[in-house]
């Protein structure tokens, strides 16, 4: 076998506290499992300095932060955490949450609207778990 080599990325889910689009910096405040910190009050916060791929090309062709991006609102990151600078360099951004997202195939809007009629349980039953 050849040398393989893998690149590890860091991981990260957090809240929105502020965001400054000319540095391309969010200072998110990350959220531990089953955390429901108020982030209005935590100075816990971390600078996520983004890369033109986690941003959105809006349609006069500038960067900017998808919709989500907004003080409360909570995001996934993946890039690599700088310990020494403690600064998160973000190559992708999403947003968290189930609904309202981009779907430009409409593959999810059509398997939503499928989902539950072939079911036992009839249109609003979702799985037995």
């Amino acid at each position: 076998m050849g040398n393989v080599q893998a690149l590890a990325e860091d991981f990260m889910v957090g809240t929105v506290f502020s965001t400054n689009l000319d540095k391309r910096e969010i200072v998110v405040v990350p959220l531990e499992k089953g955390d429901a910190t108020d982030v209005t009050k935590s100075k816990d916060g971390i600078v996520a300095r983004l890369s033109d791929d986690a941003l959105v090309v809006n349609r006069m062709g500038r960067h900017v932060y998808p919709g989500c991006v907004s003080p409360g609102g909570i995001i996934r990151l993946w890039g690599r955490m700088d310990e020494k600078e403690k600064v998160f360099y973000a190559a992708e951004l999403r947003c968290w949450g189930g609904g309202g997202g981009h779907d430009p195939t409409g593959v999810r809007r059509r398997l939503h609207r499928r989902r539950g009629w072939n079911c036992p349980g009839g249109p609003t039953f979702h799985g037995g778990r």
